[in-house]
């Protein structure tokens, strides 16, 4: 019986009583608590008109007063064609300005796993919303792969596809792609499906407050348990004059180009475009993962006017009854809110309305003489219509960080039907300090939709941040990683970094640790090994320029699998003791991941670790030196592990060899040293009684040259170990067949034993990596083995190699490598008619695509994620030019994915198809879906069809094994297993192969031929 369940048993029936309501009680304040906990904004991402690309560049925007209104550019529609000053002209706008984004025909399709094909028929708004949703993360220094499977929400304001519309009015651009690539609904399901979140997943429109009715129902989800974290964002895109010609007849747009909310001039809003995303946590969860933190979200409230004036006309009763709702939830006194982000339309109507609600709510419980400052975001950028929302509240939370009201722009004259001399409210006309108050600063944000649709959000300053950053972190060199997709984005990363340090950076210490163990690492690497900002930005301008300094690391990850390493155990004394005393120092945690072997020594040994690094005189004792060692050699492994570095296969040499077996847990810790200090190195094995078990992993020994199961190792083995010989050359050759990428000296270099100079002369890769070297200051230097591990595309828990109170920063972006991906031939971005089609795009008018033959036009190799390898069999050149033919590309590596190349699932039905024509065999039409590289479908042929390929290929491999490891042309080893080593998840299959799949043993011979002569008539695919 339980404790408690005792403690109730001696209780008398009114005592339960009492505990039960105790219980009851406590159960209720704790769901109170979480109802009412404050949500914080831990990271942000954006691009809004003015060049505003991150928040930093908005804040600027914003503090020095830009207005980012422009005439609307020519790659948007002709202004003069649909320009008339007569608002009531027919199908004429009475206005040439709007706010802008620029390369939205641009996306970095491949980093999604996205093939040319369909991001062509995306609509922008979902491909800025994929981008915004990595940057929003990555600004939260939340790595995406720690996220998949996690219950994140994704709550997105959305009200229109204009790019839907473009596409749906040329019926040539039809086909399955452009139904989820235009639906709204995938503005916020695609997020959920890239990143692999499973919260809930849904796409807003009340119009003008879509995006911030959506972070109220975020936060009314994490309240409710029913998600752990959220994105909440809105995107807006102006790709047609359609909207902007019913909005001038609706008598909304202001004719001049400016917002001028609340001024007695004002005439109406601008139309503008952008996106933007916050991640949002509950605050406890924020603080505990040491998060950083833009602003609180303290309550919200929603409602809708009902029957009221008119179905768009304002409701002031329904905003006094949202303000008042917000503020009452939150917790917090109207007259405690310091500013607001309103609204602010700038019609006479609106501004009104809006500034009357506000001033009789805002009024109670406020000092006498105090004034709550207003602004609107419109004035700078424009209304953003489903996003104006998140961007009212990202302009207010950068306010609440920066502790500054940033001026409201062309307010010249108030509107004389607001009361300002009676309302307690002021229009923002300059950037001032926050006013100091005794209590915490306070802001709300205002967002009213044009159907009735109301919300206001109460926002809290955050809380105060330590500036200190551990002194220990601070000296000595660092490590910063850099990584990313390709190489070319490594290298615009590597150069962001350095413009990035010409600034005013953070402390160098949090710059590192947010670099490592706050964001997500890719297949192509880059380490420097600095002390300071300068000396890094040293490095990487050299490694810009094309040198290899000293402590610059780069390499790629192995494509498909993990890193393969061997640790390493040497027996030589001498070389560990100039260097054991400062390894605490140099390796970060090394006391904390010794502590078992550290207990261990003091039960078998008597003496601790640290006495161990510090009793230099007792190294000179050779019989102590050797127990020592193999403390110290575990110790360091145990460090390497805690670092998520573990071993493929482990070897040692004399003691070592002992070490080595420990580690594969054959022998404990304490055997170990028993077994070493119990030996008196006279060929007599010592009185320890032994339980060898089998090995966890690869065991070879120096001894013999063999590998070991473990149990079949006696005493009479150890005692061989002990007293040392020279065989070691046998477990040398066995360890050159195991395709070790590298071999991991436990301590020094042991390039002075004989194990060590064999080693560097047979070891596959040639890379014999010492865990220490010595240090230029006459310490140790640990990071050096961490650094070059790193680029070779070891995945390490950088978290628990600094200290514990290193900040996350904001530091630079990925960098997106994008290319044009433009579909509608009606409206083009770019008009020059000498402008070849991009991928995936059609010209107004044009024939489809002709039958492909060999002399037809093809395109380069995408810059994928996989590196390139050629081809090596007969079997695979004979598929890669099956599969240029059909997607008409150059240059196409084995393990390319046919659907990231642009393939769809009929053309890989007509590539199996003629597969069985060459074969004579019959190829199971899910082959590509299953396998969709062209090593893995020539492997799933050798071992599926084996007959028909000897036939046709006789010198083919079907022995039932993978082909060797082949280089690729950076000169890496590249891999034959697929699959690996891409965080967000690869398109595992084209949309619609299941569904076609299903039909196509249904239908008749027939039926398929006209469904495959269809397809191909409308240029879908080729023969």
């Amino acid at each position: 019986m339980d404790p408690l369940s005792e403690r109730l048993k001696n209780m008398t029936p009114l005592q339960r009583a009492v505990f039960a309501l105790k219980e009851t009680q406590g159960r209720l304040d704790a769901l109170e608590r979480r109802r009412s906990e404050p949500i914080a904004i831990v990271g942000m991402a954006c691009r809004f008109p003015g060049g505003a690309t991150d928040p930093a560049a908005f804040w600027q925007l914003l503090a020095n007063g830009v207005d980012a209104i422009s005439e609307i550019p020519a790659d948007r529609w002709n202004v003069d064609e649909f320009y008339d000053p007569d608002p009531a002209a027919p199908g004429k706008m009475a206005t040439r300005w709007g706010g802008f984004l620029t390369g939205i025909d641009e996306f970095d399709n491949h980093f999604f796993a996205i093939s040319d094909a369909e991001a062509a028929r995306m609509d922008p708004q979902q491909r800025l919303l994929l981008e915004l949703a990595w940057e929003a993360l990555e600004d939260a220094g939340l790595a995406p792969a720690k996220l998949h499977g996690t219950k994140i929400g994704v709550f997105i304001g959305i009200s229109v596809s204009d790019y839907g519309l473009m596409l749906s009015s040329d019926l040539s651009q039809s086909n399955a792609h452009v139904a989820a690539g235009t639906s709204l609904c995938l503005a916020a399901n695609r997020l959920s499906f890239a990143f692999g979140f499973q919260g809930p997943s849904m796409a807003l429109d009340t119009a003008c407050s879509s995006s911030l009715v959506a972070l109220h129902l975020a936060c009314q989800h994490i309240r409710n348990g029913e998600c752990e974290g959220a994105l909440v964002g809105g995107a807006n895109l102006l790709l047609s004059p359609i909207g902007a010609i019913n909005l001038t007849k609706a008598g909304f747009c202001a004719s001049d180009g400016r917002v001028r909310a609340f001024d007695a001039a004002a005439t109406g809003y601008v139309r503008s475009e952008g996106a933007g995303i916050v991640m949002l946590k509950p605050l406890s969860a924020a603080l505990k993962n040491q998060d950083p933190i833009y602003a609180l979200i303290r309550g919200s409230a929603i409602n809708q006017n009902g029957a009221s004036n008119g179905l768009t006309a304002p409701s002031r009763a329904a905003q006094e009854q949202v303000l008042r709702e917000a503020y009452q939830r939150s917790q917090v006194s109207p007259g405690e809110v310091d500013y607001v982000e309103t609204q602010g339309t700038g019609t006479r109507l609106g501004d009104v309305i809006e500034a009357t609600a506000l001033g009789n709510v805002l009024r109670q419980d406020r000092p006498p003489g105090s004034r709550c400052a207003l602004g609107a975001v419109k004035t700078n950028i424009g209304h953003l219509e489903a996003a104006s929302g998140i961007a009212s509240l990202m302009k207010a939370a950068l306010a609440l960080q920066h502790r500054e009201l940033p001026p409201n722009l062309h307010f010249r004259k108030p509107n004389p039907d607001i009361p300002f001399d009676s309302l307690p409210l002021a229009v923002q006309r300059t950037l001032e300090p926050w006013p100091e108050s005794a209590h915490p600063h306070f802001a709300g944000v205002s967002a009213f939709g044009f159907g009735g649709s109301n919300s206001h959000v109460v926002l809290e300053e955050p809380p105060a941040r330590s500036t200190e950053t551990a002194a220990v972190a601070a000296s000595g060199p660092r490590l910063l990683p850099l990584s990313a997709r390709t190489d070319r984005a490594l290298h615009d990363l590597a150069q962001r970094y350095v413009d990035f340090f010409a600034g005013a950076p953070h402390h160098w210490a949090d710059v590192c640790h947010t670099a490592a163990a706050r964001r997500q690492h890719h297949d192509c690497r880059l380490a420097v090994l600095a002390d300071s900002p300068d000396q890094a930005t040293a490095m990487l301008k050299s490694v810009l320029s094309g040198q290899s300094p000293p402590d610059v690391f780069a390499g790629r990850k192995p494509f498909g699998r993990g890193l393969k390493t061997a640790f390493v155990y040497g027996s030589h004394a001498e070389s560990w003791k100039p260097l054991v005393a400062g390894l605490a120092q140099s390796a970060a945690g090394f006391a904390a991941a010794g502590e078992e072997i550290d207990a261990a020594c003091q039960r078998v040994l008597g003496w601790s670790l640290a006495g161990v690094q510090n009793d230099d005189a007792r190294w000179n004792d050779p019989h102590w030196a050797r127990s020592a060692l193999v403390a110290v050699q575990l110790a360091l492994t145990a460090w390497w592990r805690r670092l998520g570095i573990t071993p493929d296969m482990v070897l040692g040499h004399g003691v070592g060899e002992l070490a080595a077996a420990s580690v594969a847990g054959i022998l404990t810790t304490e055997d170990v040293l028993r077994l070493v200090a119990g030996s008196r190195g006279n060929g007599t094995p010592p009185n320890v009684a032994l339980r060898p078990r089998a090995a966890s992993l690869p065991f070879l020994s120096t001894v013999d040259g063999k590998l070991h199961s473990g149990t079949d190792l006696d005493a009479s083995h150890w005692q061989s170990c002990i007293d040392s010989s020279d065989r070691i050359n046998p477990a040398v050759a066995a360890l050159a067949d195991r395709q070790i990428d590298f071999c991991l000296e436990i301590g020094p270099s042991l390039a002075g034993e004989p194990v060590g100079g064999l080693l560097a002369k047979t070891c596959p890769t040639g890379v014999v990596l010492p865990s220490l070297l010595p240090a230029n200051d006459g310490g140790l230097n640990g990071l050096t083995a961490v650094g070059t591990l790193y680029a070779a595309g070891a995945d390490l828990l950088w978290e628990r190699l600094g200290a514990e109170n290193e900040r996350c920063v904001r530091i630079p972006m990925y960098p997106w490598q994008r290319q044009r991906l433009w579909a509608p031939g009606k409206i083009r971005l770019t008009p020059a008619a000498s402008q070849a089609p991009a991928p995936g795009e059609t010209s107004p008018g044009q024939s489809p695509p002709a039958l492909p033959t060999p002399a037809i036009e093809t395109r380069r190799r995408p810059d994928l994620t996989a590196p390139y390898v050629a081809p090596r069999t007969k079997l695979e050149e004979a598929m890669i030019q099956s599969w240029a033919t059909i997607l008409r590309i150059d240059g196409i590596g084995i393990h390319d994915n046919f659907f990231e190349l642009g393939g769809d699932s009929l053309q890989a039905i007509i590539l199996l198809n003629h597969l069985q024509e060459q074969l004579g065999e019959a190829v199971p039409g899910h082959a590509l879906f299953q396998v969709q590289s062209v090593h893995d479908l020539a492997d799933y042929l050798r071992h599926n069809c084996p007959d028909a390929v000897l036939r046709k290929y006789p010198d083919e491999a079907v022995n039932g094994s993978s082909p060797p490891a082949m280089s690729a042309a950076n000169g890496e080893t590249a891999t034959v297993t697929a699959g690996g080593g891409v965080s967000i998840p690869r398109l595992a299959r084209d949309r619609q192969a299941d569904d076609l799949l299903a039909r196509l043993d249904e239908l008749g011979d027939d039926e398929v031929e006209s469904l495959l002569g269809k397809a191909i008539a409308e240029g879908e695919v080729s023969r």
